[in-house]
């Protein structure tokens, strides 16, 4: 699992503004899974991957200091603190916006929660044993079934045409520099910058989704590990195409004159998650 450790005090996500206090949000951003896709059944004892403890309750900051939101997963299951719905859903389903979520409640981008969940010892046991790429699609339907099974959510994928930017190699050529052989792979962003020392294009296209609130699509052709420092302006209420003096290049010219890559606008079919139906949780 990739993650995204967002370490500036106020990260900024286009039509997501998250304001930490000194907390750290740890999120990963997978291919979305299908809602109707069954979870697997060979845990344990013919178990399914499920979570056995799910614990929700309401958020309540303790000491003023302003919101702090964070998520982080462990051997045993997943714990997050701060998280609205519609924060709940991006994460189980993989999704890089919220504009890839529709028919939310009006309290589904503002009502906090705080919630730990965890397998029993012999399901976490089998889920360590497999490989990431799919203890990551199994995390993600465990974590759509405690959605279903605590919010009573009910949604369906669609897509739809929207918006989009492809992310293509600049005419000047790349400026991509090959990761080091022993990078660990570790890569973080915030409301001014992107940094990262063996990141792929998808990686780097998923960040900058989430930055500019617009699905990006990796039209690069590239395929390997880079090393990636990446500053920019940070985006207004006048968009993200603004040059400053004071604050730096626009998000799209850093990219071409540091990275030698370029956003192209255009239009495309997204995943989106429309929601039927949505309860908010009772408390236990």
């Amino acid at each position: 699992m990739t993650l995204l450790r967002y370490t500036s005090f106020a990260c900024f996500s286009r039509g997501l503004l998250i304001t930490a206090g000194f907390a750290v949000l740890a999120l990963h951003v997978s291919t979305p899974v299908q809602a109707q896709e069954p979870a697997q059944t060979d845990a344990a004892d013919g178990k399914a991957f499920a979570y056995e403890v799910i614990s929700v309750k309401p958020y309540k900051p303790d000491n003023g200091s302003g919101v702090t939101m964070w998520w982080r997963t462990t051997k045993v299951g997943f714990s997050a603190a701060g998280l609205t719905l519609q924060a709940l859903v991006m994460g189980a389903y993989g999704l890089v916006t919220t504009e890839q979520i529709e028919g939310l409640p009006s309290w589904g981008d503002s009502a906090q929660f705080t919630i730990d969940a965890k397998m029993d010892e012999d399901v976490a046991a089998a889920f360590e044993k497999l490989a990431q790429k799919d203890r990551d699609k199994q995390r993600m339907l465990m974590q759509q079934s405690m959605l279903e099974d605590r919010f009573q959510l009910k949604a369906h994928h669609e897509m739809r045409e929207r918006p989009i930017y492809e992310l293509v190699v600049a005419k000047s050529g790349s400026k991509l520099k090959n990761a080091s052989k022993d990078a660990k792979g570790g890569w973080s962003w915030g409301e001014t910058k992107f940094t990262g020392d063996s990141v792929e294009i998808v990686g780097l296209a998923n960040a900058l989704s989430s930055v500019l609130g617009r699905t990006i699509v990796d039209k690069t052709g590239l395929t390997g590990h880079y090393e990636i420092s990446l500053t920019y302006a940070p985006i207004d209420e006048d968009g993200p195409g603004h040059d400053s003096a004071d604050a730096g290049p626009s998000i799209f010219t850093a990219l071409e004159e540091q990275l030698g890559l370029k956003l192209v606008a255009a239009k495309g079919p997204v995943d989106t998650i429309v929601v039927d139906h949505v309860e908010k949780p009772s408390e236990n």
